[in-house]
C-alpha cells in the first residue's frame, strides 16, 4: 500500500504498534515520539521488544529512543517499521511530504528488517 500523507502514515504506525505482540522496531521522525507515545507506552507495559530511533533526541519515560548517525543515505528522515516480522513501512518524510510503502508480504518485510538493522549500525 503506497503512503503519501503524514497523517496517514501516523495512524498506520500506531494501528501497528498496537497490534503487534512481540516486538517492534521503528525509526521515525523525532516529532513523532510524542504522538506515538500512548500506544509505545502500552507496547513497553507488555514487554514487547521495542528498539525506537529518531533524527534527534527524544526523551521518552518508559523507553530509550537511539539518535541516528550521520551520513544514511535516505531521502529525507527515514520512516522504517518493522512489526512482528509480519508487516512493515519503508518510507521517508521530505519537507512535510511522506512517500513510500506498507507491506505484509514475507520479502518486503525481510527488507525493511534488513534496512532496519543497516541503520541501527550506522547509529
Amino acid at each position: 500500500m503506497e503512503l503519501t500523507s503524514p497523517k496517514g502514515v501516523l495512524q498506520l504506525l500506531t494501528h501497528e504498534i498496537g497490534r503487534a505482540q512481540a516486538s517492534v522496531r521503528l525509526v521515525a521522525p523525532a516529532e513523532a515520539y510524542p504522538i506515538l507515545a500512548p500506544v509505545l507506552r502500552r507496547a513497553a507495559g507488555a514487554s514487547l521488544e521495542m528498539e525506537l530511533l529518531a533524527e534527534a533526541g527524544v526523551s521518552l519515560p518508559f523507553a530509550s529512543v537511539g539518535v541516528l548517525g550521520d551520513g544514511l543515505e535516505w531521502p529525507g528522515i527515514p520512516v522504517v517499521g518493522v512489526f512482528d516480522g509480519r508487516s512493515a513501512v519503508l518510507a521517508s518524510r521530505e519537507h512535510g511530504e511522506v512517500r513510500g510503502h506498507w507491506s505484509s508480504a514475507p520479502a518486503f518485510v525481510a527488507a525493511a528488517r534488513h534496512t532496519f538493522d543497516r541503520i541501527r549500525e550506522r547509529s
